[in-house]
């Protein structure tokens, strides 16, 4: 897509402010694309991508994590952690400033995103630490340890007055009204096009042509569009017509006819038209040499299909001057047979033309031309006539045979095609599991721990006292099965539906809750777990006596587990996953821990590491280290 102008990144840094306290979970950067895993308890999880040179926006689209490079690394080191204290755009330039802060330290990340863009890390004084890019001019250099300059300073439509406007006008050295409002007021083509349509004004007249009505709307016109602007009134969409996507933040009257789709904010009209256009990007680069070789073979064939028009020709004029010899055999050597002998009689070539046997005589070639309906054919008069027609029978043959080769040739280029087809369309889906996806919207379940049985149940765990009581109060329904393991400090667990669960899921879902508990922190290498009903789980206390938050009353029949293991499965489902073996194995290969002397922390970079190695993907720490059990592992071989 078109790198956005001032005024769009005027938008987007508007709608952006709500995430403004984000803390910087993780950083991602792949060729121009860069990515900021942003978290707050408030927002949660979300991703900031910037498309160095072109844009930003709040992204959708979840994208398969690779390996970190250098430079994304280098801003792991210095922004994880931070919080993102400012957003704001430097003027009217193309270029924010993300500021962010931890402990009183601060740091400037500066994204351009006009030309061919940077991004460039600074300290408050602005000071470079380092650049995605070293960039060199006459009058200013992105380089550590340099000083950061801003680019020259662009006009600022936002402070025009009437008269600034009209002084510009006679100032300007622009071509035409387009180019004054494109470059002198900095508007970029798309606003520009829009104002002079929207006042009635021809874009290419020059500005001395311009009569004082005209300058009048135009720059009634352009305060228009700029209040609303400034005003947020907006009315985010694409407009899209073929293949062209454009993200607008309202209805421009110049993409009037093209069909539109409407988003809530500009920054998601602006992420579906470059997620869009990065998808497109991919899919051709995977298959370039797959494409040019496709169009190399349909060249062919279109060669070989007009060659077979050419020989089929060849084949039906050949065949009948032969048959047309042979129906005119008689008159034709008559008139062979005078030639022969007034020749043997000694009259010349220039007399015997005169005569007007044939249509033309080619003496020194021996050749005659007679008419066959109108048309030349060629006669040799030193061959017998049964001579000549089989010549010509024989390049209809010829003709024919060529025909048959071109024909097997096309049908082996076919097979070529299709196979090549096949490959492209292999590829094709093999790339499409690594593109953009857009993020599901999270399921009520993804707020606790959760997994699916390996009989299909969904099995629910609260994280803590907040999410059991949310998660009984709430979630607990009639079909349902509730567990808890016999120690202070246990999960509830709910299996949905679970009175219609077998003892398989039972089983699973008093693994997951005994490897939740406290028990696993205290090194338990197994711990009783009951089922109950969910009629038996009550909020009520006993006279005199007071439930804490996250706990409850168990009436009746518990239903024992007795010594259920402290055991889990750690896999990969498009992000780290975790439950028992059983019903992990089912949809991943895994790596099985328990209760043991290592800590978190080097436990998570051993399982990442072996888990990276079984399923071929990057698996992200962060999201690994939350789904895990609080204490110290054990990894199983």
């Amino acid at each position: 897509m078109k790198p956005l102008t001032a005024l769009d990144i005027y938008v987007i840094v508007n709608e952006l402010q709500p995430i403004v306290g984000t803390r910087v979970e993780k950083v991602y950067h792949s060729g121009s694309d860069l990515t900021f895993r942003l978290f707050n308890n408030r927002l949660k999880t979300v991703y900031l991508r910037v498309k160095v040179g072109s844009y930003l926006a709040l992204t959708e689209y979840k994208e398969k994590n690779e390996k970190p490079t250098n430079f994304a690394m280098l801003l792991r080191k210095y922004l994880n952690g931070y919080t993102l204290r400012e957003i704001r755009q430097v003027g009217h330039e193309r270029i924010v400033d993300l500021v962010f802060e931890k402990e009183g330290d601060k740091k400037i990340l500066v994204l351009e995103l006009f030309s061919k863009g940077n991004v460039i890390l600074c300290e408050p004084s602005f000071n470079v630490i380092f650049a995605l890019k070293r960039q060199f001019w006459a009058d200013r250099k992105i380089q550590a340890g340099k000083k950061y300059i801003l680019p020259p300073k662009v006009f600022d439509p936002f402070t025009l007055s009437r008269k600034t406007f009209l002084d510009m006008l006679d100032r300007s050295t622009a071509q035409d009204v387009v180019r004054f409002l494109a470059v002198d007021l900095s508007l970029g083509g798309l606003y520009s096009e829009e104002v002079l349509f929207r006042a009635g004004v021809d874009k290419s007249k020059p500005l001395n042509e311009l009569t004082d009505s005209e300058k009048k709307d135009i720059y009634t016109t352009l305060r228009e569009i700029l209040i609303s602007i400034k005003n947020m009134k907006l009315k985010p969409q694409v407009a899209i017509r073929e293949d062209k996507l454009v993200p607008l933040p309202f209805d421009f009257l110049t993409f009037k006819g093209w069909e539109k789709k409407y988003f809530l904010t500009y920054n998601q009209a602006v992420d579906y038209v470059g997620t869009h256009y990065k998808v497109e990007t991919i899919k051709k680069k995977a298959v370039i040499d797959i494409d040019k070789e496709i169009r190399k073979l349909k060249r062919v064939l279109e060669e070989q299909a007009e060659r077979i028009e050419e020989m089929k020709i060849k084949y039906e004029k050949n065949k009948e001057v032969g048959d047309w010899i042979y129906k005119n055999f008689t008159s034709l050597q008559d008139t062979l047979n005078k030639i022969h002998e007034l020749r043997e009689k000694g009259v010349s070539w220039d007399e015997i033309k005169e005569k007007n046997l044939v249509k033309r005589i080619d003496e020194k070639n021996g050749k005659v031309y007679v008419d066959m309906n109108g048309e030349e054919v060629k006669i040799d008069i030193t061959k017998s006539l049964t001579e000549v027609a089989g010549e010509y029978y024989d390049k209809a043959k010829r003709a024919k045979a060529k025909i048959k080769g071109i024909m097997n040739s096309m049908e082996e280029i076919r097979k070529r095609l299709s196979q090549i087809e096949k490959t492209k369309e292999t590829k094709l889906k093999r790339v499409e599991k690594k593109l953009p996806k857009k993020k599901e919207s999270k399921k009520w379940y993804e707020k606790f721990r959760w997994f699916e049985s390996s009989e299909g149940f969904l099995v629910v765990s609260g994280k803590d006292a907040t999410t059991n009581e949310i998660l009984i109060k709430k979630y607990m329904e009639p079909n349902d099965i509730v567990l808890h393991a016999e120690i202070a400090g246990s999960p509830f667990t709910l299996i949905k539906n679970g009175k219609e669960a077998g003892e398989k899921t039972v089983e699973e879902a008093a693994i997951f809750t005994a490897s939740f508990s406290k028990a696993w922190k205290s090194g338990y290498g197994s711990i009783d777990v009951y089922w109950i009903n969910p009629d038996q789980v009550s909020k009520k206390a006993p006279s005199g006596e007071y439930i804490s938050k996250g706990g409850f009353m168990v009436y009746g029949k518990k239903n024992y587990l007795k010594n259920v293991p402290l055991e889990l499965a750690v896999g990969f489902k498009d992000e780290p996953i975790i439950g028992p073996k059983s019903a992990i194995s089912k949809v991943s290969r895994f790596v099985l821990i328990k209760p043991g002397d290592m800590k978190k922390k080097d436990a998570v970079d051993k399982i990442r590491r072996k888990l990276m190695r079984l399923v071929g993907e990057e698996v992200d720490k962060d999201s690994l280290s939350r789904i895990l059990p609080s204490g110290g592992i054990k990894i199983e071989k």
